[in-house]
This record gives C-alpha cells, structure tokens and sequence, in this order.
C-alpha cells in the first residue's frame, strides 16, 4: 500500500509540473493550472500524511520523501520533455521555454525543501554526508548517487527512531533501566560533562526514560590522576549525602577511570 500511494502521488506530482504543456497539447482547459499549483503547494507542506511519533521525525521522513519525488519527477519530467520537444518547437518556442522554466523551478522547490528538512533534522547524516552533499552536488551522475544515499540514510533514521520512540512508550512504566543505586558517569580527558554538548550523547536521557538516576562526574579532567580522584571522590559523598544511598554505580570513559 506504501509503494502504490508513493506511485500514484508521484505520477499526480509529475502532471502537475508538467500541466502547462499538457493542458496545451490536449483539452486546452486552463482551469487546471490553479488546481496542479494547489496540488503541489500541499505536496510541498506534507508529503504524507503518516502521523509520526515526534515532529522532528515527521520533518525528517517528509523531507526524504519530498528528495525522493524531486528524484522521480525530475526523471519523468526529463523524459517527457525530451518526448514533446520537437512539437513544443512547432507550436512556438515560447511553449517549450516556459514547459521547462516551470520543471526547472518547480523540481528546485521540491529539492531545496527536502535537503533543508532533512539537514537541519538528521543526525546520522553527521558532518560527513551534509559536506559530500554540498560538494558533490555540482557534479553530475555523482550527485544523483549522494542524493540516494543520504535518501537512504535518512529513511533508516527514520525508522529506527520511530520504532525506538514507540519501544521507549511501550516499556516507559517498566523502568527497566532503574538500579538500586544512582549512576554516576564519570568523563574522559580535556572534557567536560555538558558545558557545550553532553560528553555521553544520547545515553543519559534514553536511561532516564526508562527509569535511570544519573548523576554526572563534574571533574576537571585535564587535571593530574590524585586530583580528579579526590574530585570524584567529594563528588560522590555529596551525592550520597543529598540522596541517602549508600553508594553509586560508576560509569567511567578513558581517564574517568582514573588510570
């Protein structure tokens, strides 16, 4: 059913873009102007209309789905425009000028709107796959490849993170990762916990999720073994003081284990 809608609205999207020479070289009835720039006004706002389970998710797989028609309708457009171009010559140039400028355009909407979606929402993208997006987007046939792949990137993102969301919401009263004492996540060298970025990534909010204390080191790390240590060690009788447990789990990264 996903591959047939993606197929019918794929082919409406191609007529859209292409109904100025239609409606030309066929019934003549401009009226359906208006309705093909409607149609491709709400293509453009919501590609589907799969309710997801965030917004960020919803961005994302709409902004690979809107590169995904740029991809199919570009084709289908080169193709009929290769197909009608000698007639559109006869008729008048202008009619063939006009037919392209209006593909032209139209397929630039379409991809800038999905690119921006999916770098300003992707992470697995990372900085690797947005700066070869940039750099190869000016060559040709290579483009097209990096275009699929980060396509494919995102859609898996996507997934993954709809399937982990719908996971944590199933589990979210188990608590599974609650232990009987807190976590304390002690970091590595020349960082900190969270002054500009958390040191851990995503792993402490997906443990609090699903029922984890955390609590983090704090230690100036870039100082020597004995300092740090007695850091951690103030650390952790002022977590044990404030909390009443009787002691932490330590989770240590590189020099956080102190050597």
């Amino acid at each position: 059913m996903k591959t047939l809608n993606r197929a019918i609205t794929s082919i409406l999207l191609f007529i859209a873009i292409n109904s100025f020479s239609i409606v030309y070289f066929s019934t003549k009835r401009w009226i359906a102007l208006p309705l093909a720039a409607v149609f491709f006004l709400i293509v453009n706002i919501t590609p589907t209309f799969k309710k997801q389970t965030s917004f960020r998710i919803k961005i994302l797989s709409d902004g690979a789905e809107l590169l995904r028609l740029f991809l199919v309708t570009t084709l289908l457009s080169f193709m009929y425009m290769s197909f009608i171009w000698i007639k559109a010559l006869v008729a008048g140039s202008h009619v063939f000028m006009i037919s392209l400028v209006i593909v032209i355009l139209a397929g630039s909407v379409l991809f800038w709107n999905g690119i921006i979606r999916v770098y300003c929402t992707s992470v697995q993208l990372g900085i690797k796959w947005r700066i070869t997006g940039i750099v190869c987007g000016w060559m040709p046939i290579v483009n097209i490849y990096v275009l699929v792949k980060i396509i494919k990137i995102v859609l898996e993102e996507a997934e993954f993170e709809t399937n982990k969301l719908e996971l944590n919401m199933a589990r979210k009263d188990k608590n599974i990762c609650k232990t009987r004492y807190p976590l304390l996540l002690v970091h590595g060298v020349f960082f900190r916990d969270s002054r500009f970025f958390n040191y851990w990534g995503r792993i402490p909010s997906e443990l609090k999720k699903n029922g984890a204390v955390i609590f983090y080191g704090q230690q100036q790390s870039a100082a020597s073994v004995k300092a740090c240590g007695e850091e951690l060690a103030e650390r952790i009788k002022s977590i044990v003081d404030d909390t009443g447990c009787e002691k932490v789990n330590i989770i240590a990264h590189s020099k956080g284990g102190l050597d």
